[in-house]
């Protein structure tokens, strides 16, 4: 498993917990829908890992497969059927790997995106729709959306009762985040570097989906000085070299 979808997923690994309370729905705002599957979906093609993650914490018998590949250890940190799983390529941003072909031969009944998107995602998504007929959902979030994310993606499969305990345990790690911060002094932020790559010379910028668990949490980014993204969400970052 590569290091960034790792983090991805360690990231979400602490809010799925259990709890229970009344369902509440995503802003319409922040969801792309195209098209409309007939019932509730049993085959869902997660197009990258944090969508990976959420279906398999929230409906693992639905999930067709990984879209990325997982080492051994982390592998053995699932369950059997999650590790029995078949790596199937990725179908978000630039370095997708499943030609439309293959997605139609995979016969799934809904695509499921999760993260930020933008108009050039949204294009795209509207493209792969018209072409194959397949149902695709885009649920935006970032880490203070987790709760109306694990809610929505919930009643979209089915499972409406497992998605709101989810939610709920989520809004109560948030909630203790916030908490502990409030008692520290700005001055105490430490300042944390994010490495990417196999050589760890990237990192994300100011406004980054993937260094944002480093500013939730009361870090200071050190990438951020080199300036902001407002672009597609995973293509950004900062390249350094070694001296």
């Amino acid at each position: 498993m590569k290091r960034r979808a790792l983090l991805q997923a360690l990231a979400l690994a602490p809010l799925l917990a259990a709890g229970n309370g009344p369902l509440r729905a995503m802003p319409t705002q922040r969801v792309l829908r195209l098209g409309e599957p007939t019932g509730v979906p049993a085959r869902v093609f997660a197009a990258g890992a944090p969508a990976a993650v959420l279906i398999a914490a929230l409906a693992p018998e639905r999930l067709l497969g990984w879209p990325m590949q997982m080492a051994p250890e982390a592998l053995a940190l699932l369950p059997a059927p999650l590790r029995a799983r078949p790596v199937i390529g990725r179908l978000a941003g630039r370095g997708s790997t499943v030609s439309l072909e293959r997605l139609l031969a995979m016969q799934p009944d809904l695509v499921l995106d999760a993260g930020d998107f933008d108009a050039n995602y949204r294009s795209s998504a509207e493209r792969v729709w018209q072409q194959t007929g397949i149902p695709i959902e885009l649920v935006a979030g970032r880490l203070p959306d987790h709760p109306a994310q694990l809610r929505h993606v919930g009643h979209r499969l089915g499972v409406a009762a497992r998605g709101e305990a989810l939610a709920q345990a989520a809004e109560a790690q948030l909630a203790q985040v916030r908490e502990v911060l409030a008692t520290r002094a700005p001055d105490a932020r430490p300042t944390v570097y994010y490495g990417r790559g196999g050589d760890g010379l990237e990192s994300g910028l100011a406004g980054s989906i993937n260094t944002e668990v480093i500013e939730f949490c009361g870090g200071r980014n050190v990438a951020a000085a080199v300036g902001s993204w407002h672009g597609y969400r995973w293509n950004n970052c900062w390249r350094g070299t070694r001296t």
